[in-house]
């Protein structure tokens, strides 16, 4: 497979110009990406009131599809990664000026991409372009259409930039601007107080978690003086600098090795030094290293003397100002990301259109924090306290949201959720080491969950937007193209074997069982188990999703029954496109991300490598529970004649899971309320009695009985001047004998 998906992509590299495959044209043209969504959202935004539904729709789809091509033509110009033990930066880098520069700190503005961002910009973009084909059908009785697809281009513009920036604060202008958009396109139904409400939560949630990011920054600056992930490129790409690693390690003789830094090294640059460093030094290096650290001559030239740092907080170490940075920027991502305890806006989500849901849970919004720890991965391998962190809250959120989704009504809140929990299983992935699998099951998850979400949608519209499944069944003869698409992508989210999502997930608890053999660490046989029970839960709910829509007799309306149909061809193509991804994604893409993450991706995994008993043991046991998942809900679903019906349910698990657990409640409790009454003791206390009452009549009497003397000074008559002036001069002459 992999062979003739190569062939057939040198096949098409072969048919293009050749100015298309010039480096350094593609190179300087990057911007070119994100221009056309901001394009498109200019033209939309200014002037879509003005034009047809139609002229505005293909304005939307064209400015996507248009960076999706370009974005094809310059990760077609990035070249694998030299060699298996020390791989090269082979990217497109292109610097359009400095940003900042403020004495020695400076942040360029450009952009930067490699194989690991090419992966990215591919899903967004590809994906943004078949979720906006299908908002031409979804979308198109309301009134907002041109606003909607407006909205859509800067969200992908936004994103875009997310991926590309070439530095952290690049990153973090596009990651405040799918917080903006999210909150836009959440509520974009804004005349329903709860769809506004929806919004408003994603966005004060969002920002919760941002701040740690911001904090994370500081740090970063701090330690290393940069933002930049990589030294600046010097003149054209052939002069461009890279970090140049020996295999031999660093000791205290010249002519045995040496680890270069580039001059205006970036965080990579700073990460692969270190991380060399540390492995041909005594154990735990790091710990004793502070921050500051300028490395033997005969070493490294490595020099971080000259950082804030080292003046403000000389007796921080490097482990411990890693661990801080990488924690901050982690709890961003908790925020970006929906983990425990900071998911609870993405189910809420849920109120903005479909395509909407889809866009966020799929390729974009979400993908953002697994995408930053992926992009500075070198700099989390160098702290195992942060990668705990990272498995533990992603193993927990994994397990929580995926009993939450068993007991759910609502079509999407079930994805919801189910996407909540396949992030977990990303930063379980990520935390174990293995980086590479993190990004590879947000490769596969974008299409199976988009598939999934543009499907329940295509329900959606048949069924005059009903979204409880306890008023559907009986669709599978009347809605066959969205049937089988939908299938296809549970069983890939179930884990069916050989499917894209089976191939990504399995390799991650693979990962997870493998770092407990190694280290013989019971947190990571607990995470282990608690991935388990998360898959066989999920399959659960996802074949009681496709049982309870699909199968037995429909209990719709009877209005609504008269009125059921497939969707048009505009929201089906996209469909049957995701459909056959989520079919050969795994299979075709497995190798470049299991292995040969570091020649293919220029990845560094940092877990253990499991096994072959390992393997054996988790497939056989991953199956087992698949099985038993799917065949439990056929076996209580299957037959449309067991409908959910909770009013009657007493069991205490079952309230609690189809309460969300009340942890909305909780905060309502904990945060919100004493928010609140704090804000009206402010409002009475402060506002209304020492300020209105009491601070007013003072300032307020005294300005009356002060203008009311001084009124009567301007009389406007003459002869009182006169007298003031002859009594003023009289007094001062007085004074002066």
């Amino acid at each position: 497979m992999n062979t003739l998906i190569e062939r057939i992509l040198d096949w098409l590299h072969a048919l293009l110009p050749a100015a298309l495959k010039d480096q350094a044209l593609l190179e300087h043209t990057l911007f070119l990406i994100p221009l056309f969504p901001l394009l498109g959202f200019l033209l939309n935004g200014l002037f879509g009131r003005r034009m047809e539904k139609k002229a505005s729709g293909w304005i939307g789809v064209s400015a996507s599809l248009a960076a999706f091509v370009w974005a094809c033509f310059c990760a077609g110009a990035v070249g694998d990664a030299n060699g298996p033990s020390e791989p090269t930066r082979n990217a497109l880098h292109a610097v359009y000026g400095t940003w900042l520069n403020t004495g020695e700190f400076t942040v360029s503005f450009g952009f930067y991409l490699d194989q690991l961002s090419s992966v990215m910009i591919l899903v967004v973009t590809g994906i943004g372009t078949l979720i906006h084909i299908y908002s031409i059908g979804y979308m198109a009785h309301d009134e907002g259409f041109s606003r909607f697809f407006a909205y859509l281009n800067l969200f992908l513009f936004a994103m875009i930039l997310l991926v590309l920036g070439d530095n952290l604060l690049v990153m973090f202008v596009g990651w405040e601007g799918v917080g903006l958009c999210s909150y836009l396109l959440i509520g974009f139904w804004y005349e329903d107080g709860k769809n506004a409400a929806a919004g408003m939560k994603a966005f004060v949630v969002n920002r919760i978690g941002d701040l740690g990011f911001i904090l994370g920054l500081f740090t970063l600056i701090a330690v290393f003086g940069t933002l930049n992930y990589t030294a600046r490129p010097i003149g054209d790409s052939s002069a461009r600098v890279t970090p140049k690693t020996y295999s031999k390690p660093p000791v205290n003789a010249k002519d045995e090795g040496f680890v270069s830094v580039p001059k205006h090294a970036g965080l990579l640059d700073y990460a692969d030094a270190l991380r060399i460093i540390a492995k041909h030094s005594p154990k735990n290096a790091l710990e004793v290293l502070s921050v500051g650290y300028q490395a033997p001559a005969a070493v490294s030239n490595l020099n971080l003397s000259n950082t804030i740092a080292k003046t403000n907080m000389p007796d921080w170490t490097l482990d411990f100002a890693l661990t801080l940075a990488c924690t901050l920027l982690f709890i961003g991502a908790m925020g970006k990301s929906a983990q425990f305890p900071l998911y609870v806006w993405l189910p809420d989500a849920m109120a903005g259109p479909t395509p909407v849901s889809a866009l966020i849970h799929a390729a974009t919004m979400v993908t953002a924090g697994v995408y930053m720890v992926c992009r500075l991965h070198g700099l989390f391998a160098l702290s195992e306290q942060t990668l705990r962190l990272i498995a533990i809250v992603g193993g927990f959120t994994a397990l929580w949201s995926a009993l939450i989704g068993l007991t759910q009504l609502d079509i999407k809140k079930v994805l919801a959720y189910s996407t909540v929990s396949q992030l977990g299983y990303m930063f379980l992935g990520l935390g174990v080491g293995a980086f590479s699998l993190g990004i590879f099951h947000v490769l596969t998850h974008a299409f199976f969950k988009a598939l999934l979400f543009l499907a329940a949608g295509s329900v959606i519209h048949a069924m005059s937007g009903e979204q409880d499944m306890r008023y559907m069944g009986g669709l599978r003869k009347k809605l066959p193209v969205t049937f089988w698409t939908m299938l296809i992508g549970a069983a890939a989210l179930a884990g069916v074997p050989y499917f894209s999502g089976w191939y990504s997930k399995d390799e991650i608890l693979v990962s997870t069982l493998a770092l407990y053999a190694e280290t013989h660490q019971t947190a990571y046989l607990v995470l282990y188990a608690f991935g388990v029970i998360a898959a066989f839960c999920t399959a659960f709910y996802t074949f009681r999703l496709i049982c309870l829509t699909f199968f037995g007799e429909c209990r719709a309306k009877p209005e609504v029954i008269a009125h059921i149909h497939e969707s048009p061809p505009v929201m089906l193509v996209p469909l049957v496109v995701l459909a056959a991804f989520s079919v050969v994604a795994g299979v075709a893409w497995h190798e470049k991300f299991t292995v040969k993450p570091l020649s293919e991706l220029g990845i560094r995994n940092a877990g253990a490598e499991p096994s072959a008993a390992v393997e054996h043991i988790n497939f056989f046991l991953t199956l087992l529970i698949a099985a038993a998942g799917i065949g439990l809900a056929c076996w209580m679903y299957g037959k449309g004649q067991r409908i959910p019906e909770p009013e009657k349910k007493s069991n205490l698990f079952y309230r609690l899971s189809l309460n969300k657990f009340y942890l909305d409640e909780f905060y309502d409790w904990v945060v919100i309320m004493p928010f609140t009454v704090g804000s009206e003791l402010m409002l009475w206390i402060v506002e209304m009695l020492i300020i209105d009452m009491f601070v007013t009549t003072i300032v307020g009497g005294g300005v009356r009985l002060v203008s009311g003397f001084l009124r009567r000074m301007q009389t406007g008559l003459l002869n009182s001047y006169a007298a003031a002036i002859l009594i003023g001069a009289l007094a001062l002459l007085f004074f002066l004998m």
